[in-house]
C-alpha cells in the first residue's frame, strides 16, 4: 500500500511539473513588486525513497518541514539565496526507531520565466540530524553530512504588497554518511510557500 501511494505521489508530481511546462506561454509582466530581501518559507508532503548500505530499502510518504529560503533580488527575474530544505523520515538504525530529517544548506537561483512561473536550482551541503520534537536523550543528538542538490518549480497563486503564496513541486537528493554506512535520499515533494520582500519593510524602518 505504501509503495502505490509513493508512485501515485510520482506520477502527481509529473502532473504538475507537466502542466507548468506546457500551459500557455505568457509575456513577462511582472504584478508584484519583487525587490531586495526575501524570506520564504514552505511546507507539506513528500514521497520518499531511503535507501542506506547495511539496511533494506524504504519507501514512504511524509511531510516537508521545515523548508526555508533567505534571497536577494537580483533583478525582477532572478535570485540567490541559501536554501534550506527540509525532508523528514522515519529512522530505522541503532537505538530505537525515530523520526529524523534529511536538512542542507544549498546555494540556489531561482528564476521567474513568466509573471507567476518560476524554477529553482541548487547544491549544497546535506545535513542529516534529529529532530527537535522526537529526540529523548543526548545519545541520539547527532549530525552526519555530505552532499545534496535540490531542483523545482512553482507557480504563484496570490500575492498581495509584499507577500506572495505560491505552489511548488521540488526534488530533493543528499546523501549522509551514518554509522550504519552511506544512506542517499531522494524525495519528490508537494509544497505550498509563503514569501515576503522585505525592502520596503527595512526602508521604512530605517
Amino acid at each position: 500500500m505504501i509503495r502505490r501511494n509513493t508512485e501515485f505521489l510520482r506520477l502527481l508530481f509529473f502532473f504538475f511539473i507537466s502542466f507548468l511546462f506546457f500551459k500557455t506561454e505568457q509575456s513577462f509582466a511582472q504584478t508584484s513588486e519583487r525587490t531586495g530581501y526575501v524570506f520564504s518559507i514552505s511546507g507539506g508532503i513528500s514521497s520518499l525513497q531511503l535507501t542506506t548500505s547495511s539496511l533494506s530499502d524504504n519507501s514512504e510518504i511524509y511531510y516537508s518541514i521545515p523548508n526555508v529560503k533567505f534571497g536577494w533580488m537580483l533583478n525582477p527575474k532572478t535570485e540567490i539565496s541559501l536554501y534550506i530544505p527540509g525532508n523528514v523520515y522515519s529512522y530505522i538504525g541503532s537505538g530505537r526507531h525515530r523520526d529524523r530529517i534529511f536538512e542542507g544548506l544549498l546555494p540556489s537561483v531561482q528564476y521567474w520565466y513568466a509573471d507567476k512561473w518560476w524554477v529553482l536550482g541548487g547544491a549544497g551541503l546535506t545535513i542529516d540530524g534529529m529532530t527537535f520534537y522526537d529526540t529523548r536523550n543526548k545519545s541520539e543528538v547527532k549530525f552526519y553530512f555530505g552532499p545534496s542538490v535540490v531542483a523545482g518549480t512553482g507557480y504563484e497563486v496570490w500575492s498581495r504588497k509584499n507577500m506572495v503564496i505560491d505552489l511548488q513541486g521540488r526534488i530533493h537528493a543528499g546523501s549522509s554518511n551514518i554509522p550504519e554506512g552511506k544512506r542517499t535520499l531522494l524525495a519528490f515533494d508537494f509544497l505550498v510557500g509563503v514569501n515576503w520582500y522585505l525592502f520596503q519593510i527595512i526602508h521604512f524602518s530605517s
